[in-house]
């Protein structure tokens, strides 16, 4: 993944009117453009102006595309990495997932990091909950949780691994910001994932299924409030009048989290690459398949998928009415090519 250059981009009176310049000489990949000021505020954006560029350059606005897996032969891997062995320590894994279409017969195995009964696995059972599995050489421990999750809705599943307490193991299993089921216990007392696997997202014969956001924590099981928080993304009282965003907002990753060894967000939109915000455990799909129009609903306004410029040296500016937010934890980011071009957003905070 290329590498922000900071000099690329200006902000000018950030706490009214602002203005973000970004710049892109040669260089392809993911970059954040602008995210929220602080947690309370946010830029809305009312105008982008786009200049340079030619017919083959351009870029993707990465806010609501996702990632759609629907047969056994579609799915992302992520190369196993020393930094994504969960043999000791804490760890926590968060998904964000949509049920399309299927039938729940065929049960999805949604994640899994495994060398024989080494690893973890998270997966959905007959009746459509989530359920995680922890397992070392010599035993499993099997955690399930207790709302169903194929309604057809966007549901935040988080799964927390918290060693530092003795010698159990605690597992918890979040489903939108709730604690649904918590096992303490002492069978896995080994190290689970002491060899070589593969991160991989599957798909299955007979069920669809939308994915829009991958974290592996390593090193901290995520606290209660943390993941509620991730979830919601609510915005204090202190927000000048602005309207807060409802529950089930949705988070995306930036790359500041703790202790974030691999964050997908999965809204690239186009081709198998699927960017790291930590620029190390990046994903690679197979035959996976991609909706523009179906991520999650981050603040205000959804966005043309592409924009592409269509001569060197054009000028071309795109107004959103009503502005386009960014809010806490939901930054905009584009997804571009290797040509030679500038974007300026214009707009204000509050």
């Amino acid at each position: 993944m290329a590498t922000q250059n900071a000099a690329s981009i200006t902000a000018v009176n950030a706490g009214a009117k602002f203005s973000v310049r970004r710049v892109n000489a040669n260089a392809a990949g993911v970059f954040e453009i602008v995210g929220a000021p602080d947690r309370n505020r946010s830029h809305y954006i009312k105008h982008m102006h786009i200049k340079g560029g030619s017919a083959s350059d351009g870029f993707h606005l990465l806010r609501r595309a996702c990632a759609k897996l629907g047969a056994a032969a579609q799915n992302i891997t992520i190369s196993d990495a020393a930094t994504l062995k969960m043999g000791t320590g804490d760890f926590s894994i968060e998904l964000w997932f949509r049920w399309v279409s299927g039938t729940l017969a065929a049960i999805p195995t949604l994640l899994t990091k495994l060398s024989g009964t080494e690893g973890f696995k998270l997966e959905l059972t007959a009746t459509g909950c989530p359920k995680f599995t922890l397992g070392d050489a010599d035993e499993v421990a099997a955690l399930t949780g207790t709302l169903p999750v194929t309604d057809g809705l966007w549901h935040h599943i988080c799964v927390t691994v918290d060693r530092t307490a003795g010698p159990s193991n605690l597992i918890t299993i979040y489903i939108d910001g709730v604690s649904h089921t918590t096992l303490t216990d002492e069978d896995v007392e080994g190290t689970a994932d002491a060899t070589s696997g593969d991160v991989v997202l599957t798909g299955v014969n007979s069920v669809s299924f939308a994915l829009c956001g991958l974290g592996i924590y390593k090193a901290l099981a995520l606290a209660a409030a943390t993941v509620a928080a991730r979830f919601s993304q609510i915005r204090t009282a202190s927000n000048s009048g602005a309207t807060a965003p409802s529950p089930g907002m949705g988070v995306k990753f930036t790359g500041s989290e703790t202790s974030l060894v691999c964050g997908l967000n999965m809204d690239e939109g186009e081709s198998t690459a699927f960017y790291d915000v930590t620029g190390v455990n990046a994903g690679t799909g197979t035959s996976n398949t991609w909706d523009t129009n179906d991520g999650l609903p981050l603040g205000q306004n959804s966005l043309p998928p592409t924009i592409e410029y269509p001569a060197v040296g054009t000028f071309l500016d795109v107004a959103f009415d009503p502005p386009l937010q960014i809010g806490a934890g939901n930054p905009l980011r584009t997804l571009e090519t290797d040509g030679s071009f500038e974007i300026q957003l214009s707009g204000f905070t509050k």
